[in-house]
């Protein structure tokens, strides 16, 4: 039993690096649209750096996904010429009502691309069991791992990182 509890305390990682260097597989055939209307180009894979969210809407999609915070730092990002260019942002929603998904979207994300995947490919892709928030690098692998919009201090963290601070 003694040996067990140690195995369980040193193979476990903390939150903040159980996915660092991981890489997030994506599924193919992606289709990005804005506000889950019209089907857009997006090259968001050759881009240096990607905000990565993925949220599983099943529960109060407005209440927990912030999008107006999340336009606001994309504007943020905007203003800055070098990072725009280096820096996209990669929205996955697997939503359970889609309307609802798209009249949120229209309201508070219209001119971003985000993919609503329905059958939730890259969830069971990469087994993700709840929402998650990571920096990805250009070879999609984890730098760091935290929502940037709850959490000002994960917000600094992703920018220095983008910044090469």
């Amino acid at each position: 039993m003694l040996a067990f509890l140690a195995m369980l305390i040193f193979s476990c990682k903390p939150r903040n690096e159980q996915w660092k260097n991981e890489e997030i597989l994506f599924p193919e055939n992606i289709v990005f649209t804005n506000a889950g209307k019209d089907t857009i180009d997006f090259n968001w894979n050759q881009s240096k750096w990607k905000f990565f969210i993925y949220a599983d809407t099943t529960d109060c999609m407005g209440c927990k996904l912030y999008l107006d915070r999340w336009n606001d730092l994309i504007s943020k990002i905007k203003e800055n010429k070098t990072l725009i260019d280096s820096t996209s942002f990669v929205f996955f929603f697997f939503p359970d009502d889609v309307e609802e998904m798209k009249f949120i979207l229209d309201c508070d994300l219209p001119d971003y691309p985000v993919c609503i995947d329905r059958n939730n490919q890259i969830g069971k892709l990469n087994h993700f069991s709840s929402d998650t928030y990571f920096l990805l690098d250009r070879h999609n692998k984890v730098i760091l791992e935290g929502n940037p919009i709850s959490d000002t201090k994960i917000q600094e963290l992703y920018l220095k990182t983008i910044e090469g601070k």
